[in-house]
């Protein structure tokens, strides 16, 4: 169980430092380092994605990556998750806020590939 729980703290981790690294301060990891590593909450910061969420899930959807907006508890709404506005996050950096989760079976090449189509989609929000 100990190695299942290490194996996902890896591949978030590894996620988590590509997204810093690729768009710095346009992007803040939810919770910190105080969080499960299944779960990894993003919002998405200024213009950079013009806090649509919705248009960034569709993006992964059609590319094969699973994803949800906001928290668990308001998955398959279009409200603004309550959790991530009672963290202090405006309701634009609500709706700017996507999550993913993690388990043992992911591997480090679906997080690459998922990085990578994250660059991409970047690419064609800032055209």
């Amino acid at each position: 169980m100990d190695d299942n729980y290490q194996k996902v703290a890896r591949i978030k981790k590894m996620f988590s430092e590509n997204l810093i690294t690729q768009f710095g301060n346009t992007v803040e990891i939810n919770g910190g380092d105080h969080t499960s590593p299944y779960i990894l909450s993003i919002t998405f910061k200024s213009d950079f994605f013009k806090n649509d969420a919705e248009g960034m899930l569709m993006f992964l959807d059609i590319n094969g990556i699973a994803a949800s907006q906001g928290s668990a508890c308001t998955s398959g709404t279009l409200k603004p998750s309550h959790v991530i506005l009672g963290m202090g996050k405006s309701e634009e950096d609500a709706n700017g806020t996507i999550r993913f989760s993690f388990s043992p079976h992911n591997t480090s090449e679906e997080v690459e590939y998922t990085f990578d189509i994250l660059v991409k989609l970047a690419r064609n929000f800032t055209k």
